[in-house]
Order: structure tokens, then sequence, then C-alpha cells
């Protein structure tokens, strides 16, 4: 089961279909919210700001989150004046408007800072509600960060900005996932329950800043299946069902890499569910389960019995770079025509005919 709300060092994901927000209220009781708040806070402590140390000063450190939150929902329907009439409390805090509203700048630019993905899982057909609503839903939720971030500052400063920058405040890309419906043997049991990716959305640019900015070493062929030692979480992966030249293949990859995982869209079409219900993949990689120890490894194996070309690589800052997920997709891709006695050359994917007709 997929949580309403995660996020790591570098991303947030959200469960449209557990939590939706539809109004500034929802936004602020979510949990989302306070996690992103709490995450938000301990890094200023970390970074030794005078800015948390200043707004300790105005509302006290020992419950600062539960009164800095109190505040801000006031802030949403009151106006500074009312506030410290109702709310001696906050008579500080009021009075120190600057600091305040560094503050929530602050909150409003680490939360942008994000990487921001949305999902939806979808219990009906490719065109089923849950798809087409998904596009507006995106929109709305941009409008309502923007709009909550806009009230609590407007209210503070008792005006009204000058200048309005729609910037993308939501979400980065969204995934529509249903379950899944594929054929894979017993074998692949573990990975047999990931929901597939069905649509995404995205809006350009797509910027992710990757750990790694090149790939090294080799792609290595072993003779034990890389699934039978993994040990893999299925809510913590997704599957992008993607055409390979002639091949099907099944993608998984991590949250902690999201972000590759829906650069794939520029690379590889997504299978539609009629290319992939109840078939079975040519291809199968796993790009991000852990190992005990950590260790970076990058490996490929051919499941003769099946018939099927299975890649792994494990999760490790180092392997944080798109390269690891285009080319061992490849690799497999080109081993695979290689044994069926083509030749794969790189970057053509067409058929070439010579002049004497070959």
């Amino acid at each position: 089961m997929i949580k309403e709300f995660s996020q790591n060092r570098r991303n947030v994901i959200l469960n449209f279909s557990i939590k939706y927000c539809k109004t500034p209220d929802e936004l602020l009781d979510s949990e989302g919210f306070n996690s992103v708040l709490k995450k938000y806070v301990k890094s200023l402590q970390k970074r030794d700001s005078a800015l948390i140390e200043r707004m300790f000063d105005l509302c006290g450190e020992d419950d600062f989150n539960e009164d800095i939150l109190r505040f801000f929902k006031l802030c949403m329907i009151l106006d500074k004046k009312d506030i410290e009439q109702l709310n001696k409390e906050y008579k500080k805090l009021l009075k120190h408007t600057d600091t305040v509203v560094e503050f929530i700048e602050g909150l409003y630019n680490y939360w942008r800072s994000r990487e921001r993905y949305a999902l939806i899982q979808s219990s009906e057909e490719a065109d089923g509600i849950e798809s087409t609503n998904f596009i507006d839903a995106k929109t709305d939720f941009t409008n309502l960060i923007l709009k909550t971030y806009r009230r609590i500052e407007e209210n503070l400063l008792e005006q009204q900005h000058n200048i309005y920058r729609q910037l993308s405040a939501g979400i980065n890309a969204g995934l529509v996932l249903h379950k899944n419906g594929t054929s894979l043997p017993q074998e692949y049991d573990k990975i047999k329950d990931v929901q597939i990716i069905q649509k995404i959305v995205f809006t350009p640019p797509f910027i992710i800043y990757p750990k790694e900015n090149k790939r090294s070493g080799l792609f290595t062929e072993v003779t034990q299946n890389p699934l039978d030692y993994l040990s893999i979480h299925q809510g913590h992966f997704f599957c992008y069902p993607a055409k390979v030249g002639a091949s099907l293949a099944f993608i998984y990859f991590h949250r902690d890499f999201m972000n590759h995982g829906i650069s794939l869209c520029n690379l590889f079409d997504l299978a539609k569910p009629a290319e992939y219900k109840d078939r079975q993949p040519d291809l199968i990689y796993v790009y991000g389960a852990r190992l005990e120890n950590h260790e970076k490894r990058t490996v490929y194996y051919h499941d003769k019995r099946n018939d099927i070309y299975v890649g792994y690589v494990s999760n490790t800052d180092e392997v944080d770079y798109f390269g690891y997920m285009k080319k061992m997709i490849l690799t497999l891709h080109n081993v695979r025509m290689i044994d069926k006695g083509h030749l794969p050359i790189h970057g053509a994917m067409v058929n070439i005919t010579l002049k004497n007709g070959i």
C-alpha cells in the first residue's frame, strides 16, 4: 500500500487517491504539510540558522510546529488586527512580521526545492474518471498552494502583492497507476504486485539534480538471477512498461529514483494495457533495490527457462544518474537481439538495407 505522503532527502510523493486537499484548511491539516514543516525547521536547525532562533524567541521552541501551524490557520481567515485582539499569545509574532514573512518565504522555497510527485491509483480502465481528472487535479493543487501562501503573507503584511509570479508550486509530475495485470512466472513473485504506470503528466521544463553526472563500471553477466537474493518492498517501487524496439520491458524503479523513472517517457513509449496484459515480458529491470551491505552492483542475467533477460542495479548514491537507467535497458535489449541473430547498432533502432539488397 502506498502511503498518503512520503519524503526523503530530495523528493516528496503525495497519494491523491488517499488524500487530496481542496481547501487551505485541508492543506494545513494534512500529514504532508506537517511533514514538510518539520523537515524545514530541522534543516534550519542543522544549519544553525539565525532565522529559526529568532522564530523560537517569538513563538517558543517546545511546541513550535503546532503553534506556528495554528498561527497560519488564523492568518487564512483573520487580518493582523483581529488576530492580535483574539490571541494575545501571538503578539510578538505580529510585532515582527518581517521575521515571520522571511520564515514563510523560506518554507515556500524549501517546498519548491523538493522534487514533487503525485499518484492516483486507478481501479478503472484507462479512460476512467481517475485518469481524465488528473490534469485538472494537478492544476487545482498548484493554485491551492499559491492561494494559501499568498493569503497568509498578505494578511500579515496588510496589503496585496503588486507582482504575482505563477511559479510551478504544485507537483512536478504525476502518475496514474493501476493494479498489476501482468503475467509473470512464479520466480518473479517478489515484483508481481508492484503497480504499473498507466499515464504520466508533468510540467516542462522537468529539471532534476542527480548526485552523479557520469556512469562508471560495467554491466556484468551473472549466473544467478538477482531476484533470488533481493528483498523488495513492493509499495516502494513502480513499474514502467516500456516498448524497447520489438521487446516488452518491465522497468521497476525505487521511489528514490522517481526522477529517472519519469524521464523514461522521453526515451521509450509507455506500453498500453492491451500490449502487456497477460503477456510475459522479454526484459525485466530492477533499479534501486537495496543490498544489506550497500554495495554498488550492476549485473544482468538470462533466465533461459522463461527466456527473460533480467537486469539489476542496486540502490546507492553512485548510480543516481540516468545513464544507469537507459544503458542497462539498452544492454538487455542488445543482448536479446544478439542471441536472436540480429545486430543491434548504437543509436539506430531501424532496419538498414544495403545496396546489394542485404
